[in-house]
């Protein structure tokens, strides 16, 4: 929504500012999950234990499908 309400541009050139801020924002969350992943290896804690992990695994994982 940010992306078409700010960017007083012609349609196409919204759309692609609106897919520029997905991707970023699916490679942030890429990156946020490989070092959690990396982190729980070196640390030898057990990974996607919680509540909290499995409903970030969910999130990121729907936020790929969409």
């Amino acid at each position: 929504i940010m992306a078409y309400k700010t960017v007083r541009e012609e349609r196409r050139k919204r759309k692609l500012v609106h897919l520029a801020l997905h991707l970023i924002a699916g490679l942030m969350g890429l990156i946020g999950v490989i070092a959690a992943f990396k982190y729980h290896g070196e640390s030898e804690l057990p990974n996607m234990y919680s509540l909290h992990s499995w409903l970030g695994m969910a999130t990121i994982c729907l936020f790929g499908l969409q």
